[in-house]
């Protein structure tokens, strides 16, 4: 029995160690932690440990998907990349609700996506200027677009880079899944969406 009391003792000794690295290291910036993890050996250890937890990405798709292993795979086939509300507040390890996650595909990449979201509860929700049918609205040429923000508009009146944009949403669900088609790349809608000079 004493044996097993100095296991137990010990055992939550560690818990509480393991609680306070979280702690400390959850309300630092990232190059805070870093420095942190570089002070001994123990530290790098527990900063480790915090990072694999704290951006574990499948446990943060899992939000949106039942296999997020499967969503980063078609990610990696498509050469879609995710940016908006989700990836900051994924970098920047905040703790707010983010309900909306935004895909962006290179051109002609959207229908494997969009099937693929189909197949994970989620319906395409067209604006009133779509095709009600996903398909037909994939395969037309002249997508319509919704406007995003004023400052990426275009005199055209269309987005940077933006060839069209489809709305899903979850069944029952309030997450929304939102697929942004570029017309070159997907960085090159972000970068011209997110910095102050045209790219």
């Amino acid at each position: 029995f004493t044996c097993f009391s100095q296991q137990h003792e010990a055992t939550a000794r560690v818990l509480k160690i393991e609680e306070i690295f979280t702690y400390i290291l959850g309300h630092c910036s990232p190059a805070s932690a870093i420095a942190l993890g570089r002070a001994s050996k123990l530290f790098h250890q527990r900063y480790l440990h915090f990072i694999h937890r704290s951006y574990d990405i499948d446990r943060a798709l899992g939000e949106f998907f039942d296999h997020p292993a499967t969503f980063r795979t078609l990610q990696y086939e498509t050469g879609a990349v995710i940016s908006g509300m989700f990836a900051l507040k994924f970098m920047g390890r905040y703790s707010w609700a983010v309900s909306e996650l935004t895909v962006y595909t290179p051109r002609f990449r959207v229908a494997r996506i969009a099937y693929w979201l189909e197949t994970q509860g989620y319906v395409y929700s067209p604006r009133p200027d779509q095709n009600g049918s996903m398909s037909r609205e994939i395969a037309d040429p002249e997508h319509s677009l919704q406007v995003v923000h004023p400052d990426i508009l275009l005199e055209s009146g269309r987005i940077r880079g933006v060839e069209a944009l489809y709305t899903f949403l979850k069944d029952g669900d309030d997450r929304i899944v939102q697929i942004v088609e570029a017309q070159y790349t997907p960085m090159h809608v972000i970068l011209s969406f997110h910095s102050s000079e045209f790219i």
